[in-house]
């Protein structure tokens, strides 16, 4: 009988579980309370995953033999594994009663410490192990997740070295150190202990995701993409490998192999949240926002606790303008997540955007209470506060940037938010340092996914435009359009006064703004499917004929009523619509089409200072003055075939003497003077562009000739626009 229970450990040993189980039933069947058999046996029933069976197994073991400490760790392992961790607990206990210096019984303690959510407790276990076998490396493993999952990373790094240094190369130990460098985004050091993880765990599905996310956090996408294939392949079940080449798939614009892969990883997991709310955000990249705001529902009906759901509603709500659905929708993030400090980042933006300056301050700094270094909420602050920016706050921004634990798209918008503060303050040498660094990464970005600005396909599209509307197309489409005086176009340069402008318009009680919208956009996307031809929206457009004109400007119009229906005036503030003069004269002769000038210098220094999600070409001084030199050419042809349709408005003259200009835009889009419009900062609405904190102000001379404080800097962009002296058209 000894000799069948020594062969059957062996085969134990070796990992060959059939034979041991066979083994153990062999010798069970001649002595059915056999306590080590039993034990055995349910031990080999834990490692096929059959816990609830091994629970009765090793159970039967210690009630036999209830003196043997190890019969009770094992129990206690099994116990928790079949969702038990108190009666695991006890176990634990018991077995460090009758052998104190049990380090696998503190190991055990600690794990099921951890299921009850008694962390702290659990950590103390996982300590009282090592000090008992300071060279077995999984307390080291357990511990450094519990303090990382505590949300003390640093701590978690510590635990994690220093078992590596005394236990030497285990797997584990660098997968858990790599595992929260990852989380710190400090890629380079965890690309070493990825790698590591990955040559002693090739089989761990785990290693190749921790290696993957490295590698894709340096920008080495294709690497990253073969790492999470291979994790795909070691665990076809598994969620997250098409979950993270989903989001490879995203970041570089395929979409529709993004929507597919988020898909597959939700089919894979269909209880997990996160992927049914990538589904939902591929879906809103793609244009489709109603079913993606249907996706985030669904995954809120199912699981209601599920803050980042509520937190991507609010953002497509906010988007939409729905602003009372936004400010729930991040209410109920924060409410079921308290420490949720992107969902306040958030809530500050909205309430900066709807004028509660001091309610969006309040929001930032409720993030930062949760996450001391969150660079959008620090930039936040900066943005809004400027040079009112307390000491204490400025020198966290500082710390954050020091620290470098953050992407570099992050610390990008960090830095443009210092370099705000440090302008205010007339620090321009370090406003522009800042600018600099944050825009040379956000070009950098922009070029390795493919989307950075070409000035010479820019200079070709302008010729397109140019070549699309001379003369002759305007006198072959006259009366064509829609005789209406409802919408207002505000259009320009970003960072020219569209913002200003149409805050004066919109403080007026008959007009409604509409702020940034792509409706004319969309008609241009539009056109190749309506004429029937595979060209670019703007070379269809001599293809239109009257009925179709008049159909596009009825589809506009219909747009635009349902966001104000009782308005005398709708201003749609979309300054790139100064490509599309030529569509919008074409659909409404009758519309007022507002030309929001300044002098380009200071456009372009105000450009480059600024932090843009979509505007590649404001990353680069050059590529600014390529960008001006194109639009005064382009201005330049729309007087010559239209002249005097556009009313010109110069910033400057608007902030020297606001009355005579506001009332020459009331004039323009025939409405009766109201003294409401010279004190349009104190107007509430929802404001979404890089100006919404400024247009909450008294007009304010400041930014005239703000250029001149960086004339050290912007010598490329003066070169292209094509000398110093040239100034708005």
């Amino acid at each position: 009988m000894h000799d069948i229970l020594q062969a059957a450990i062996a085969h134990h040993q070796a990992g060959r579980l059939d034979q041991a189980e066979r083994l153990y039933h062999d010798l069970l069947k001649v002595r059915p309370d056999h306590p080590d058999a039993l034990h055995l046996l349910g031990v080999v029933s834990h490692q096929r995953g059959v816990h609830h069976l091994a629970v009765e197994q090793i159970g039967r073991a210690v009630a036999l033999n209830p003196g043997v400490a190890a019969y009770h760790v094992n129990l206690a392992e099994a116990c928790r594994a079949a969702g038990d961790p108190g009666r695991a607990a006890d176990h634990c206990r018991e077995a460090l009663r009758l052998q104190p210096d049990s380090a696998e019984a503190q190991c055990n303690l600690g794990l099921a410490l951890g299921d009850l959510g008694r962390t702290d407790e659990a950590i103390a276990a996982y300590e009282a192990a090592i000090g008992f076998r300071p060279y077995w490396p999984l307390p080291y493993r357990h511990a450094g997740e519990a303090h990382r999952a505590a949300g003390f990373p640093y701590r978690a790094t510590a635990v994690c070295r220093e078992g590596l240094r005394l236990c030497g190369a285990v797997g584990p130990l660098h997968l858990g150190l790599a595992r929260v460098l990852v989380e710190l985004v400090e890629p380079e050091q965890a690309l070493f202990h990825c790698q590591e993880a990955a040559r002693l765990l090739p089989e761990e599905p785990e290693a190749q995701l921790q290696l993957g996310h490295a590698l894709a956090a340096l920008g080495r996408l294709a690497d990253a993409r073969a790492r999470y294939e291979l994790a795909a392949g070691l665990a076809p079940a598994l969620g997250e490998p098409p979950s993270r080449l989903g989001l490879i798939a995203q970041a570089e614009g395929r979409l529709d192999e993004a929507l597919q892969l988020a898909a597959e990883a939700a089919r894979r997991e269909p209880a997990n949240p996160q992927y049914h709310c990538q589904v939902a955000s591929v879906l809103y990249e793609k244009d489709r926002p109603d079913q993606a705001l249907t996706r985030y529902r669904e995954v809120i009906r199912n699981r209601p606790d599920f803050a980042e759901a509520h937190n991507s509603l609010g953002y497509i709500l906010q988007d939409q303008g729905d602003v009372p659905g936004a400010l729930a929708a991040y209410r109920d993030a924060v409410r079921v997540r308290p420490a949720y400090a992107d969902a306040y980042l958030n809530l500050g933006l909205l309430l900066t955007e709807v004028g509660e300056l001091d309610q969006g301050v309040a929001a930032f700094r409720e993030a930062l209470r949760h996450d001391p270094d969150h660079p959008e909420a620090l930039s936040g602050l900066a943005v809004s506060l400027r040079d009112r920016l307390p000491a204490e706050e400025e020198a966290a921004c500082e710390r954050a940037l020091a620290r470098g634990r953050m992407s570099a798209r992050r610390r990008a918008v960090l830095q443009y938010g210092l370099a705000q503060v440090m302008d205010a303050r007339g620090h321009f040498g370090r406003a522009a340092a800042l600018a600099a660094r944050a825009n040379a990464a956000l070009k950098e970005e922009a070029r390795r996914l493919g989307q950075g600005f070409d000035p010479g396909e820019h200079r070709a599209y302008v010729d397109q435009i140019v070549g699309a509307y001379p003369p002759a197309h305007f006198e072959r489409t006259r009366g064509w359009g829609l005789d209406t005086e409802v919408p207002v176009f505000v259009l320009g340069l970003p960072r020219s006064g569209t913002s200003l402008v149409e805050q004066v318009l919109a403080s007026h009680p008959q007009v409604f703004g509409a702020g940034e919208l792509n409706f004319v956009r969309d008609i241009y996307r539009s056109l190749p499917g309506l004429v029937g031809r595979s060209a670019p929206g703007i070379a269809c457009a001599g293809d239109l004929t009257a009925d179709q004109v008049r159909a596009l400007a009825g589809g506009y119009l219909d747009r635009v009523r349902g966001l104000a229906p009782a308005a005398a005036r709708i201003v749609d503030k979309m300054p790139d619509n100064y490509l599309m003069v030529g569509l919008i004269a074409t659909l409404f002769p009758n519309a007022v089409i507002i030309h929001t000038r300044r002098d380009v210098r200071d456009v372009g220094l105000s450009c480059w200072l600024t932090h843009f999600k979509h505007i590649r070409w404001a990353c680069d001084l050059e590529h600014i003055g390529v960008r001006v030199r194109e639009y005064l050419r382009l201005m330049d042809h729309w007087r010559q075939v239209l002249p005097g349709r556009m009313l010109e408005v110069d910033y400057e003259e608007v902030v020297a003497d606001l009355e005579p200009a506001a009332r020459r835009l009331l004039d323009r889009v025939g409405l009766p003077w109201d003294p409401a419009c010279l004190e349009f900062y104190r107007t509430k609405r929802v404001v979404r562009t890089a100006s919404m904190t400024q247009v909450r102000e008294p007009v304010y001379r400041r930014s005239v000739n703000r250029w001149v404080n960086y004339r050290t800097v912007l010598g490329p962009m003066l070169a292209a626009i094509g000398g110093s002296e040239e100034r708005a058209p």
